[in-house]
C-alpha cells in the first residue's frame, strides 16, 4: 500500500518566553492548509478527508509537544570566553524569519581590545 501526498502551506505559531537569558518555547499552531493526494495505490483518497485527520493529529501532537518543550531549559550563553558578557536576549519573527540578538559588553582587558581590533580591521 502506497500514497504520494502533497503538504505544502503549512501554518506554523508559537510563542518564545525571554527571561533574562533563558528561553521558553510553546507551540500555538501547526496546520496543514492544502493537501494533494498525487497518487494512491490502493483505492481513492479523499483530500479534504485526509487534511482533517491530519490537522486533528498535529492539534493532538501539539499537547505532547508542548510538555516536550515545557520541560527543556534552553538557556544562552552570557559570557564569551573572558571577552564579552552577554545581555538583553532579544528574540522576534517577521516574515518567515526569526532573529535573534544580544548586547555584547567588552570586559576583556584594554590590550585585547587593541589585538581584537587589529584582528578584525586588518585586510
Amino acid at each position: 500500500m502506497a500514497a504520494q501526498i502533497t503538504l505544502s502551506n503549512f501554518k506554523f505559531g508559537f510563542t518564545a518566553i525571554v527571561d533574562d537569558m533563558n528561553l521558553a518555547l510553546q507551540l500555538q499552531t501547526i496546520k496543514s492548509t492544502d493537501v494533494t493526494i498525487d497518487s494512491c495505490a490502493y483505492g481513492t483518497l479523499s483530500a479534504r478527508t485526509f487534511k482533517i485527520k491530519l490537522n486533528f493529529l498535529f492539534t493532538t501532537f501539539k499537547i505532547v509537544i508542548n510538555q516536550w518543550l515545557g520541560s527543556l531549559n534552553i538557556v544562552f550563553p552570557d559570557q564569551i570566553g573572558n571577552l564579552f558578557m552577554l545581555s538583553d536576549l532579544t528574540i522576534e519573527y517577521f516574515d518567515n524569519y526569526i532573529f535573534a540578538g544580544m548586547t555584547p559588553t567588552f570586559i576583556g582587558e584594554p590590550a585585547n581590545a587593541v589585538a581584537l581590533h587589529h584582528y578584525l580591521t586588518q585586510e
